[in-house]
């Protein structure tokens, strides 16, 4: 058996790596992330510019604090209406993430779901449904398909869907990311929560309004059990199942007299009840979900890396 002194004098050898850092940067970098939550974009962007050049300075164009940089600066040109200048520096992000940590990391998957939004915001309708198809491929290779941030991406890929017109779509993603919340939250998770009432408005999009009256009761009773019945967010699923309701009943009035209307051979009766019934179904009686940015509570798992 070999001697080994480390079981006698129990003594270890430590390993120490220098990491060049700046203060300078990390300080402007934090400044800038602080005027960018506070909603002030203008010094935000300054900071983070100089942050940005420090960066470049200390550690090089390829490095991960670079990359955070810059996709800390896409964040804030995308939440000051700058779409284009946010696309721009996402991708730098992007690129610097996949040449230093690799093509299949976290890093990678949150920059593209982000670049989704980026380019959603600008028009791209394409690149965005390829950005979170990628982000979506990621998450469920990296982390497998039932982790919160897979449900987060489908949550996201659901909303692109919806504001493209592709609400079936759009609800099937929905589907997805409540049953992924379900198996990884629990099924009194706020999240889940959330995930029943983005079902709930896509089902009444598409006119279903039983399915979307189910799934709001069910968003409702999560929200009573954590918050209690005197919460906005129990107050806001009140309105909401009430506004269901009614739409439901008024469809299925529309459709009653539709019904009886053809059975008395009424045609001109009939095509005015059918017009009836097609205005009750549009979604302009319904405010639809619009796209959750970065912050929202949908995509609540990607702001850690924001």
């Amino acid at each position: 058996m070999p001697f080994v002194v480390s079981d006698i004098l129990d003594l270890h050898p430590v390993v120490k790596a220098h990491m060049p850092g700046s203060r300078d940067a990390r300080e402007l970098l934090e400044a800038g992330t602080a005027y960018l939550t506070q909603g002030q974009f203008v010094p935000a962007y300054q900071l983070l510019s100089e942050s940005l050049n420090l960066h470049h300075q200390v550690f090089g164009p390829m490095h991960v604090d670079t990359a955070n940089v810059y996709s800390t600066l896409a964040l804030t040109c995308y939440h000051a209406g700058e779409n284009a200048q946010a696309m721009d520096f996402q991708q730098r992000a992007i690129i610097i993430y996949e040449r230093v940590l690799g093509l299949d990391s976290f890093e990678v998957a949150h920059a593209h779901m982000h670049q989704a939004l980026f380019t959603h915001g600008a028009g791209h309708r394409h690149a965005s449904e390829k950005h979170i198809a990628r982000a979506l491929y990621l998450f469920e290779l990296i982390a497998g398909p039932n982790h919160p941030d897979t449900a987060a991406a489908h949550m996201n890929a659901a909303m692109i869907k919806e504001e493209n017109g592709q609400v079936r779509d759009g609800l099937r993603h929905l589907e997805s990311a409540l049953e992924r919340n379900q198996l990884a939250l629990g099924p009194e998770h706020v999240q889940v929560a959330l995930s029943h009432h983005a079902v709930a408005v896509a089902s009444a999009l598409l006119g279903e309004f039983r399915n979307a009256v189910n799934h709001e009761k069910m968003a409702k009773s999560v929200y009573l059990v954590a918050h209690g019945n005197k919460h906005a967010t129990v107050v806001r699923s009140h309105y909401w199942l009430e506004h269901f309701t009614a739409l439901a009943v008024q469809t299925q009035l529309v459709h009653n007299k539709l019904i009886e209307s053809k059975k008395k051979g009424a045609a001109n009766a009939a095509a005015a009840a059918n017009a009836a019934m097609v205005r009750a179904l549009t979604p302009a009686h319904i405010i639809p979900p619009q796209l959750q940015g970065i912050n929202s509570p949908f995509t609540w798992s990607a702001t850690t890396r924001a």
